[in-house]
Parts: structure tokens; sequence; C-alpha cells
């Protein structure tokens, strides 16, 4: 189990909230096909911060017309294409259960055992970006290995200014 301060303040992204981040952005098309990556240091504010049952409700809802909600369709469209792509390119595909505990807040002894809900949009957990910035990422590095490779580290207080050279 990783410390709370990391999952749910430190690396988790708050709505308003600025993180620094390390960005990978391309162009994608309505087939699923991405070019263009550019990677850069930034810094990231979230307009909202959704569970996963939200992000879906909002999909599913044909009469949500706000930004976040426009958003989310768009990147359900475009995950659901390069699912298909990937599909029809022989990719793959493991569909086994992944198991949930409930734990005692307290003793944090297990009190009941389901499955986990596969969510339609939720075949790759809600991150079917973030795999294809993954494989995007790994090939930049086979073709230009980098020599150095820093990470931040954070600390209490304001975040140092690690993105500027």
């Amino acid at each position: 189990m990783l410390p709370k301060a990391l999952t749910e303040d430190i690396c988790s992204l708050r709505a308003g909230v600025e993180r620094l981040a390390f960005s990978v952005v391309w162009r994608a098309r309505a087939d699923g096909t991405v070019s263009a990556p550019r990677f850069f240091k930034s810094v990231i504010r979230s307009v909202a911060a959704l569970t996963y049952a939200e992000a879906q409700a909002r999909i599913d809802d044909a009469g949500a017309a706000d930004g976040v909600s426009v958003a989310l369709k768009t990147l359900a469209r475009l995950t659901a294409a390069m699912r298909a792509r990937r599909a029809a390119a022989g990719a793959l595909t493991l569909a086994s259960p992944e198991v949930r505990f409930e734990l005692d807040t307290e003793t944090h002894d297990p009190l009941d055992v389901g499955m986990y809900q596969v969510r339609r949009g939720g075949e790759e957990k809600g991150r079917g970006g973030d795999r294809r910035a993954g494989s995007t990422a790994r090939a930049r590095a086979r073709r230009r290995p980098p020599s150095l490779l820093l990470l931040p580290c954070f600390r209490s207080g304001p975040p140092t200014r690690w993105w500027r050279r």
C-alpha cells in the first residue's frame, strides 16, 4: 500500500490544483490513428476529478453538453477506435476478473469480497490514452535513449521549478 499522502494528495489529479507533469501530446484522427507526438515538461490543472462511474455516467448522458462531458465523449469515441485498430491488428485481449476487497476502516481486516465491475469504456480502466502515451514514449526512447533521466522529488511546501532549465 502506498501512503495516503501520495495516493490522495501529492500524486492525485485534483480539480483546480496545479501538478507538475511530463506530457505527451499527439494528433489523433477519428479512426484512432495518432501522429506527431511531442514530449515536454508541463504544469497541468485538472478541470474535474471524477470516479470511473461518474465519468461513465457523463458519457452515457445524451443531454450532457458541458465541456467536461463533451471531452469525455470525444475521448470515449477515440478510445473505442484505438481499441478496434489494436484488435484488427491482432492484439491480445485479456479479460480476467479482478477481485475487490472491502476492508474494515479500523482493523483493515477484510469484510467482504467481490468482483471489480468493468465499465463499458473501462476495458482499460479508463486509461486509453495512457497506454498510447506509454508506447509512444517507449518508441521514442528506443530511437534516442536519454543519457540522463531525472524524476522530481516532492517535499512539503511549494514545488520547486524543476521543469525550467
